[in-house]
């Protein structure tokens, strides 16, 4: 057999019919350090025909039971097509992940997808087990360790022209995110009522309100300014986001970000996200 280089891009390819079997030898896994997924290959996923296959993706489902079931997909990503007797051979590739916000043991199956005139068929499914998750969050991910610096009087108010810059660090179970997917977001005060979020794609300019609160961080009491973010005048539950900023010195320190809002399963609730900030 002739090896194929895998790529995270489509080629160009004519869209096959029926469905291409595939043979997997060797070990076909996934990483979840949120919020990356990655898949690898340990071995090779193999055309066992004659004739070229349609595109080829990877899917991480994750299931209440075992796979295939209702669930949500984690993360997916598009390898390419396969030529008649050929395969993909040893990579790891990562896309951005999907973690379904709910508690207890969740199946998680990497669905082999391949596209043809006939829609999407799976044409390999790889079993791994189960994980626990806390809140969205993988109980056994590596922890942030918020810095230890005391934490000092904040400022009594935000003026026009401030920019915060906060740099996401961990969930809100300290779950920590890997360097290249830290979601940067800068608000820049726009008046005393408006604020612009932005962070890539999102861009708008939203209300808010900013005090000084009395709050706990790391079971000590402290002071923190509080913003509070919505898209209206009137309380919003489909976007209210509360960030508490700890400052640790002058214009830096850490925060917690509070989003409100639609879940997965189109109930209400919020996730926690804790990093660092600078006020400039």
């Amino acid at each position: 057999m002739k090896t194929v280089v895998c790529l995270v891009a489509l080629m160009f390819c004519l869209i096959r019919l029926d469905a291409t079997v595939l043979r997997l030898e060797g070990d076909l896994t996934w990483n979840v350090t949120e919020p990356q997924c990655g898949f690898k290959l340990k071995g090779e996923l193999q055309n066992l025909g004659a004739v070229g296959s349609g595109p080829i993706k990877l899917v991480l489902w994750a299931t209440a039971t075992p796979y295939p079931s209702a669930g949500q997909i984690v993360g997916e990503v598009l390898l390419g097509s396969l030529p008649g007797s050929s395969q993909f051979t040893d990579f790891t590739v990562y896309t951005k992940a999907k973690v379904p916000f709910i508690n207890g043991n969740v199946h998680f199956t990497i669905a082999v997808v391949e596209i043809t005139t006939a829609g999407a068929r799976n044409v390999l499914l790889v079993p791994t087990g189960t994980q626990r998750l806390d809140n969205g969050n993988f109980v056994d991910q590596a922890k942030w360790g918020v810095p230890t610096a005391p934490v000092i009087v904040p400022p009594a108010s935000i003026s026009r022209g401030d920019v915060i810059y906060l740099t996401e660090r961990a969930t809100g179970e300290f779950n920590k995110f890997p360097i290249g997917w830290r979601e940067k977001i800068e608000l820049t005060v726009k008046s005393s009522t408006r604020i612009n979020y932005a962070n890539d794609p999102r861009d708008a300019n939203v209300y808010y309100e900013y005090s000084v609160m009395k709050t706990k961080l790391k079971g000590k009491s402290v002071k923190s300014g509080k913003i509070v973010m919505n898209y209206g005048k009137d309380d919003n539950v489909t976007f209210k986001n509360s960030v508490s900023l700890f400052f640790q010195g002058p214009g830096f320190g850490t925060y917690k970000s509070t989003v409100t809002g639609f879940l997965w399963s189109g109930t209400i609730g919020s996730s926690v996200t804790w990093g660092t900030f600078q006020l400039e």
